[in-house]
């Protein structure tokens, strides 16, 4: 797998804990559904039809995995060298949820994506092919706008592989890490994704990468369901589950 472009590299709990996944696992397992916020909308106005309380509508559109997905991503080609901080990419925590229907429960997840790889050689060839004496990787920060500053240190994401000049797409979720998910619920905190190399020599080489916030969402109080799904049948027919969200 190498060498395959199309194999995704899974990062579990740090930048050397990586393992390839299945395409079934690419498919399925590694990325939450990427549902409309029209989709969503409808679904939640059907569970109310059926006089479900609120809140346990919200909590089935939540353990259901109906969640709003906003993006950015980036096919970039950029070949720098040490000493290399280049943001590549930033994604803006939206304040809207896609629909004037949708408010924020919360912030469920967020994955990072980049394809890159370093300058292809390095001394102490024992360690070429591994993630260890490695000089050129992926970190994120996060600013707030409002404040103008810093609210969470450089961190690392994800690691090239040490001496290989061919393209590695790395993959990581975070799910549990409240200390950045939490960060995502405030609007218009600015995730910054970095590409780094250090020491004479490195590289750092990318051609693609993609951040991507997970919220679930609840129904604003008082609304006129049965209004809300009369326009959605009108705008969309049979297609009214309609696309993810790039970011604003």
């Amino acid at each position: 797998m190498a060498g395959d472009d199309n194999a995704v590299w899974l990062i579990r709990g740090g930048p050397t804990k990586v393992h390839p996944l299945t395409s079934r696992q690419q498919d399925s397992d590694a990325r939450p559904d990427r549902n409309s916020p029209e989709g969503i909308v409808y679904a939640a106005c059907v569970l109310v039809k059926f006089h479900l309380p609120r809140h346990v509508v919200h909590a089935i559109l939540d353990m259901a995995g109906f969640w709003v997905e906003f993006y950015e991503e980036t096919n970039e080609y950029v070949d720098g060298d040490a000493p290399l901080e280049h943001e590549y990419l930033h994604v803006t925590v939206p304040g809207y949820m896609g629909h004037d229907a949708l408010e924020l429960r919360r912030c469920v997840g967020m994955s990072i994506e980049c394809i890159s790889h370093d300058q292809g050689w390095a001394d102490s060839p024992d360690l070429n092919g591994t993630y260890r004496g490695v000089y050129s990787w992926c970190e994120l920060d996060v600013w707030n706008e409002a404040q103008d500053k810093q609210v969470l240190p450089k961190w690392e994401v994800s690691y090239n592989v040490r001496g290989r000049s061919d393209f590695r797409h790395h993959l990581r979720i975070e799910r549990e890490n409240r200390t950045i998910l939490d960060l995502m619920e405030t609007p218009y905190n600015v995730v910054r994704f970095y590409l780094r190399a250090q020491y004479g020599g490195w590289k750092n080489v990318a051609k693609y990468a993609r951040i991507a916030l997970h919220f679930s969402v609840n129904l604003k109080p008082n609304l006129d369901i049965d209004k809300i799904m009369r326009d959605l049948d009108r705008e969309f027919g049979d297609d009214w589950w309609g696309a993810q969200v790039p970011a604003p």
